[in-house]
């Protein structure tokens, strides 16, 4: 289970590094986009979905550790396996009465279960689900993504600068991630035309109280304290999410 962890862990860092255009970034993308596809595939099938030679993909996963495809394999379908018990174990032992009074002390404000779920509804109905902001933040949403793609719903991280930002579709959910709010004037146009001004509903994560025109959810990330406190507030925030997702659409169906 170690090793899974750890080259799952790379394969997810690799693929939102965003900010290059390298090959292992590539094929982690494509691997990260196929995950719960990957223990099917045979190797004439992914190497024609990651568009790369045979030798450059042997090279890549033999550089974190895999002897060979059918040990990728193995490994991906052994890191679900995981992971679905993880969320039902994670949802059969979550109480809201001992999960949101530590949230409530750390933001020293109430949390709205009712906003949350109506965030989950929005993921729900989306194509998927796009993070742009600070890579310090978005960094840490791996599991979050895993997990989610788990539960069926895509979700991307995507820089902020012209040629590297991903322009949503409509339909897609659009979580912005700026603690000061600065993001909002120093970002790029295509930031800015396409994201910001685009008619898709978004969540903003933010410590600072923002009035952002266009913004249809604010998720407060502050937590008059320890600068990173806010970091523990905001993966709390994403468990709770991912928690009530399952909850309310996903439990009963068959992962």
């Amino acid at each position: 289970m170690a090793t899974t962890t750890m080259n799952i862990d790379y394969i997810m860092t690799m693929a939102n590094n965003y900010e290059f255009d390298i090959d292992e970034v590539h094929i982690s993308n494509k691997l990260f986009e196929h995950f719960n596809e990957i223990p099917s595939y045979s190797l004439p099938i992914l190497l024609d979905i990651l568009c790369v030679s045979k030798s450059a993909f042997i090279q890549f996963y033999k550089k974190i550790g895999y002897k060979n495809y059918t040990d990728l394999k193995e490994d991906f379908a052994f890191s679900k396996i995981i992971r679905k018990k993880q969320i039902m174990d994670r949802h059969r032992n979550f109480s809201l009465t001992k999960v949101l009074p530590i949230m409530e002390q750390l933001s020293g404000k109430s949390i709205d279960i009712n906003e949350i779920d109506l965030v989950c509804q929005e993921i729900n109905k989306s194509n998927k689900v796009i993070f742009y902001g600070s890579s310090t933040l978005l960094n840490k949403i791996n599991d979050f993504q895993l997990d989610m793609k788990i539960l069926g719903k895509d979700v991307q991280t995507s820089s902020t600068k012209n040629e590297k930002t991903i322009v949503p579709n409509n339909g897609d959910l659009i979580c912005i991630c700026s603690s000061t709010g600065r993001l909002f004037w120093s970002c790029e146009g295509v930031f800015q035309d396409k994201v910001v001004n685009s008619l898709n509903k978004k969540v903003l994560f933010s410590k600072e109280k923002l009035e952002i025109k266009g913004i249809d959810y604010n998720i407060y990330t502050n937590t008059f304290n320890d600068y990173y406190e806010m970091h523990y507030l905001y993966l709390f925030y994403l468990d709770l999410i991912k928690v009530r997702y399952y909850e309310i659409y996903v439990r009963g169906q068959q992962l």
